[in-house]
């Protein structure tokens, strides 16, 4: 099969629509070690900051079909979970969403933790299920988180020049060695979304998954 035939059959399958749910195990496939004082911290804000958000997490989780230590695990990465963060970019809340987005879903005040915890689980179901159904569920959700980072333009811009650099647009192990190029331009000037921050998507893809293990393996969150 040709390059422009595989590219064509990628990009069909990057718009398929399918629901679906799936735990995981994340094997990192770098070194995503904390420091001591991020780790205390993480410990802290589970004791002190999880316990008022947890049940909207797995509410939601239940809703869309989304594991929930993975839904909190994305709001720690951007949030710490802290209601009240707003990042330089003009995103909110415990999920980050930007206003572009929160129009997208339908979201009236991104400031409501409520609503911003329903939102960011609403969009990253929508991101999963424009994935291919033949994926396997690890390799959605790396490239649902991949999306909600950096953008669904930007992904389909990964992809392709994964595929140019004869790597695999649906492994994440590939992928993390090919978003960094989307900073250099040599590679972005060709691309149709250009420049974005492909080291900080490396960086918040690891994050989250190493955060989702750690809550997931945490017993007494279960309870709650």
């Amino acid at each position: 099969m040709n390059s422009s035939k595989a590219l064509i059959i990628i990009l069909a399958c990057m718009s398929c629509t399918v629901s679906g749910f799936g735990e995981f195990k994340w094997t990192p496939s770098v070194d995503t070690s904390f420091t001591a004082y991020e780790l205390q911290k993480f410990e802290e804000h589970q004791a002190n900051r999880l316990p008022t958000y947890i049940e909207y997490f797995k509410k939601y989780s239940v809703v869309y079909e989304v594991p929930w230590p993975l839904l909190a695990a994305v709001a720690y990465q951007e949030s710490k979970w802290d209601h009240a963060a707003r990042s330089y970019t003009g995103v909110r809340g415990l999920m980050q969403i930007t206003e572009q987005t929160a129009e997208h879903i339908g979201m009236t005040d991104r400031r409501d933790p409520i609503q911003n915890i329903q939102g960011g689980a609403y969009y990253l179901k929508y991101l999963f299920d424009k994935t291919s159904p033949e994926l396997s569920s690890m390799q959605r959700w790396s490239l649902a988180l991949i999306a909600y980072n950096i953008g669904w333009g930007h992904l389909r811009d990964a992809g392709r020049l994964a595929i140019k650099l004869n790597k695999d647009p649906f492994n994440w192990s590939d992928l993390k060695s090919v978003l960094p190029k989307l900073e250099d331009s040599q590679y972005y000037s060709d691309l149709n979304y250009g420049y974005a921050r492909g080291n900080e998507t490396v960086e918040f893809v690891e994050n989250v998954f190493s955060y989702y293990n750690m809550l997931a393996q945490n017993e007494n969150l279960a309870r709650l």
